[in-house]
C-alpha cells in the first residue's frame, strides 16, 4: 500500500510538471509544437525573395527551380552537388503518371507527325529533319512503355536558399546557380511565387499549387507554378546520391558527427578493413587539423594505443601538443639549443623479429637499414642550405650521387670503429669491468659515434682519397658539416685530435694560435672547429618508454631553418626505440602510432622523402601507423618519388583545400568531380570573416568511402589541450587564472 501511495504520488508531480512545461512553452496563441515552430511573421511583398523574421531575427529566403536539365545524368554525380549545397534546403517532387504515360506519347507522336507533314508541305528540309530525329526518340519510349518495362514521371527540382543578409542571399543565390550550370542545370527564381516555394521547401514538404481565379495557394487544387520535367524510370534513378553517409568502426573512437544526417563518425586505425595503418591529415591552416589530431590522439589512448608525436609549431615557449602530451600521462621532451635535452642521431638499438616457421620471436640488428636512414638525414643537413623553386636540388647528379658514396662510406666507417656488425645484436655491447664504487660488472651498451667522431672520420676519408672526381664532394660535405659539430681540435697536417684540456695547454704564439709540432720539426696551426648548431653533436640523454600514452617530441623552440633536420633526428629516434622494440608478432604487439606535424616541409628533399617511404614501411611490419599533417595534397602531388608514401596511407583526414588543389585531390584520391567540390567547400569562404573550422573529409582507401563530418571535442574536458586558436586559448588561460584567485 505503500508503495501504491509512492507511485501515485510521483504520478501526480510528474502530471504538475507536464503541465508546467505546457504553461511555460505554450501560451494562449501557441497551443500546438506546430504554432510553437512557427515563425512570427513574414514580407512575401518583394517578388524575388522573402523575409521570414522569428524572435526579432530576419532570414531572407530565396525560391529557385530547375528551368532547364541536361539531356543526359550521371548517377551521384549530376544532381548530388546541388542537393548536399550549404544553407539550402532541396526538394524534388515525383508525380508518377502511370497509364497517363501511354496516352502521353501517343499525343506527342500525333503532333509530330502532323508536324513533319507540314514541313513536307512546306518543302522545309531542316525542319523535317528534326522532327524526324524526335520522331524516332518518341517511338523508342512508346516502345518501351508499351512492353511494360518502363514508365513516366513529372518531376519539379525546387531549391530554397537562405541568407543572414540581402547581400548574404544574392551572393549564395549567384554561387549556387554556378554550382548548378557546372551541372549543365539552368535554374529561375520563383519571383512572385516565392511564398509557394518557400510553403513548399520547409514547413510541408509538399508541393503547394495556385488557384489564380481565386488568388489562393493550396495544397491540393490548382496549378504547380514551377516547371516539370518529364522522366522515365531509369533517368529518374539519377537524381539520387547512392551515397552510403554512415562510417562507423566497430571498435573505434567517435571523432565527429556526419554532416548531413548528424550520425555519430567513429574511426580506428587498425580497424580490419586496414592493411597498413599510415594516416594523412592534410589541410590549409586555421581549419582545424591540429586540433583534430589532438582529439583523435587523446582518446585513442583510452582504446591501448601509444603514440608518440613530433611537434613544429609553438604555443608561447612550448609547442603546441605539450599540454595534450603531459595531460593523459605522457612525457614532453622540449629540444633547444640550450637545452639538455639531446638526441643522437647515430643511436641504434637491437629489434624483435619473429619466425613464421617457429612461431618465436627472436633479437636482430639492422645495421644496414640503420646506415641507409642515417645517410638520408646527412643528406639533407648537406643539402638543406640550398633551394631552388621550394625543391631541393644544390648540386649536379653526378655531385649528389658521390656526396652519397661518400656518405654512406663514412657512416659504415664509424660503426665498425665500434665493433658493430650487421645481424648481429651483441656487438652492440661491452663488458663492463667493476670499478670502485659500482654495484658490479655486466654488459652494458657501446658509446654510439657523434656527430664529432662522423666529421673526424670524414676528415680521414680525405686526406686518403686519391680521386680527384671526389674532391669537390668532399670539400662541400666538410664545410657544411663543420657547423653541426659541437667540438674539434685536430692538425690538418697529421689529423691529431686534441682533447679541450690538451688544447688549452699548448702555449699560444704571437699571431694568437696554438701549433701541433711535427717529427720532422715542421708545425701546423691547430684547427679549432665551433659548430653554430652544436645541438646535433651529443649522446643521447632521453629515453624512450613505449608504455607511456604519450611521447611528445618538441622541437618547436629549435631555429625555424633547422626543425626539418630535427624532425628527420627525432623519426629516426623514434624508429631505434619505440617502433623497432616492438613484437613483430602482431598477435602480441603494442598498437602504435608517430605523428609528425608540418611534414610538408621535409617533402622539398628528395633523401627525406626516402627516409619517410622506408618509415612507412618499417611502421606497417611493427603494427605502428605514420600520421603525416601536411597543409595540402597537392605537397605529395608535386614529387613523383613520394607516391610511395601515399601508398601506404589508409586514410585521409581532409580539410579545406584550395580551388588550385582540385586535380591533386582528384587524381590521388579517384573521387568524383562532386566530391572534390565539397572539399573546397569545406570551412567556408577563405576570405570571409565567418569559418567554420573542423569540417572534413574522411576518406577510406579500402573501402573507397568518403564522408563529410564535423569534428568535436569536449569543451569542458577536452578544450584545454585540444583548443589551437590563440584568441580561444587566451579565453581559456584568464578563467583558468581568475578562478585560481577567487579560490
Amino acid at each position: 500500500m505503500i508503495t501504491g501511495k509512492r507511485d501515485k504520488a510521483a504520478g501526480s508531480r510528474t502530471a504538475r510538471q507536464s503541465e508546467a512545461d505546457k504553461r511555460f512553452f505554450f501560451g494562449e496563441d501557441q497551443k500546438t509544437v506546430r504554432h510553437l515552430l512557427l515563425p512570427d511573421g513574414m514580407n512575401t511583398r518583394p517578388l524575388s525573395y522573402m523575409v521570414v523574421n522569428d524572435g526579432g531575427i530576419d532570414l531572407y529566403f530565396a525560391g529557385l527551380y530547375a528551368d532547364k536539365l541536361p539531356k543526359k545524368s550521371t548517377i551521384a554525380s549530376t544532381y548530388t552537388p546541388l542537393f548536399n549545397y550549404r544553407r539550402v534546403t532541396s526538394c524534388v517532387f515525383v508525380d508518377p503518371l502511370g497509364s497517363d504515360s501511354v496516352k502521353r506519347i501517343n499525343k506527342r507522336i500525333s503532333m509530330l507527325d502532323a508536324e513533319r507533314y507540314a514541313a513536307i508541305q512546306k518543302d522545309n528540309i531542316n525542319r523535317y529533319r528534326t522532327i524526324s530525329t524526335q520522331m524516332q526518340d518518341a517511338e523508342s519510349w512508346a516502345k518501351s512503355l508499351d512492353s511494360g518495362m518502363n514508365t513516366l514521371f513529372e518531376v519539379t527540382f525546387l531549391f530554397g536558399v537562405w541568407g543572414n543578409s540581402l547581400m548574404e542571399l544574392q551572393k549564395r543565390v549567384a554561387d549556387f546557380q554556378g554550382v548548378a550550370r557546372k551541372s549543365q542545370v539552368e535554374l529561375a527564381n520563383t519571383f512572385a511565387a516565392t511564398a509557394v516555394a518557400y510553403r513548399s521547401c520547409a514547413p510541408l514538404n509538399k508541393m503547394c499549387r495556385v488557384d489564380y481565379s481565386l488568388g489562393k495557394v493550396s495544397a491540393d487544387i490548382g496549378e504547380v507554378p514551377f516547371k516539370r520535367h518529364i522522366f522515365d524510370m531509369f533517368s529518374l534513378s539519377t537524381i539520387y546520391s547512392h551515397v552510403d553517409s554512415e562510417f562507423y568502426h566497430q571498435h573505434g573512437v567517435v571523432i565527429g558527427r556526419n554532416l548531413y544526417n548528424a550520425l555519430p563518425v567513429a574511426f580506428d586505425p587498425y580497424d580490419r578493413s586496414h592493411f597498413s595503418y599510415g594516416l594523412i591529415i592534410a589541410g590549409m591552416p586555421g581549419y582545424g587539423k591540429s586540433a583534430c589530431w589532438k582529439m583523435l590522439s587523446t582518446r585513442l589512448i583510452d582504446f591501448g594505443v601509444h603514440i608518440a608525436a613530433i611537434d613544429f609549431k609553438p604555443r608561447g615557449l612550448r609547442g603546441e601538443y605539450s599540454a595534450a602530451a603531459e595531460a593523459v600521462g605522457g612525457v614532453s621532451y622540449t629540444i633547444a639549443p640550450d637545452s639538455k635535452v639531446r638526441i643522437n642521431l647515430f643511436d641504434l638499438s637491437e629489434q624483435i623479429e619473429f619466425d613464421e616457421e617457429s612461431g618465436t620471436e627472436y633479437r636482430t640488428l639492422r645495421l644496414y637499414d640503420k646506415i641507409e636512414s642515417t645517410k638520408s638525414i646527412l643528406m639533407v643537413i648537406a643539402t638543406a642550405g640550398s633551394k631552388n623553386n621550394g625543391s631541393a636540388q644544390p648540386y649536379a647528379a653526378e655531385v649528389m650521387d658521390r656526396m652519397q658514396t661518400i656518405v654512406r662510406t663514412c657512416i659504415r666507417n664509424v660503426y665498425a670503429s665500434i665493433g658493430l656488425k650487421d645481424k648481429d645484436p651483441d656487438s652492440l655491447y661491452e663488458t663492463a669491468r667493476s670499478k670502485r664504487g659500482a654495484f658490479g660488472a655486466g654488459r652494458r651498451k657501446k658509446m654510439m659515434p657523434t656527430m664529432r667522431d662522423f666529421y673526424y672520420e670524414l676528415l680521414c676519408m680525405h686526406m686518403e682519397n686519391d680521386d680527384t672526381y671526389k674532391e669537390d664532394a668532399f670539400r662541400l660535405l666538410l664545410d657544411v658539416y663543420a657547423e653541426y659539430v659541437e667540438e674539434l681540435y685536430f692538425c690538418p697536417r697529421c689529423l691529431r685530435k686534441y682533447t679541450k684540456e690538451e688544447y688549452e695547454a699548448l702555449p699560444v704564439r704571437a699571431d694568437g694560435k696554438r701549433w701541433c709540432m711535427h717529427e720532422d720539426g715542421k708545425t701546423e696551426a691547430i684547427r679549432e672547429i665551433r659548430g653554430t648548431k652544436a645541438f646535433f653533436d651529443a649522446q643521447s640523454t632521453i629515453s624512450v618508454d613505449p608504455n607511456l600514452p604519450i611521447t611528445n617530441f618538441d622541437v618547436s623552440q629549435v631555429p625555424e631553418s633547422e626543425r626539418p633536420i630535427m624532425m628527420l633526428i627525432c623519426q629516426a629516434f623514434v624508429s631505434e626505440y619505440f617502433v623497432k622494440t616492438n613484437g613483430a608478432d602482431v598477435r602480441h604487439a603494442k598498437k602504435l602510432l608517430v605523428a609528425v606535424d608540418e611534414a610538408h616541409l621535409m617533402l622539398p628533399y628528395a633523401d627525406a622523402r626516402e627516409f619517410l617511404s622506408r618509415q612507412m614501411r618499417l611502421n606497417r611490419s611493427r603494427n605502428c601507423g605514420l600520421v603525416l599533417i601536411v597543409q595540402s595534397i597537392q605537397d605529395f602531388a608535386r614529387y613523383e618519388d613520394a607516391e610511395d608514401i601515399l601508398k601506404n596511407a589508409e586514410t585521409y583526414f581532409l580539410f579545406k583545400h584550395n580551388a588550385r588543389d582540385s586535380k591533386a585531390l582528384k587524381d590521388t584520391l579517384q573521387i568524383t568531380d562532386s566530391q572534390v567540390q565539397n572539399i573546397l567547400s569545406l570551412g567556408g569562404d577563405e576570405r570571409a570573416e565567418e569559418k567554420r573550422p573542423g569540417e572534413m573529409c574522411l576518406y577510406d582507401v579500402p573501402t573507397k568511402r568518403c564522408v563529410f563530418l564535423q569534428t568535436d571535442y569536449l569543451k569542458k574536458t577536452e578544450q584545454y589541450v585540444v583548443e589551437t586558436d590563440v584568441v580561444e586559448v587566451e579565453k581559456m588561460m584568464r578563467a583558468r587564472f581568475s578562478a585560481g584567485g577567487r579560490e
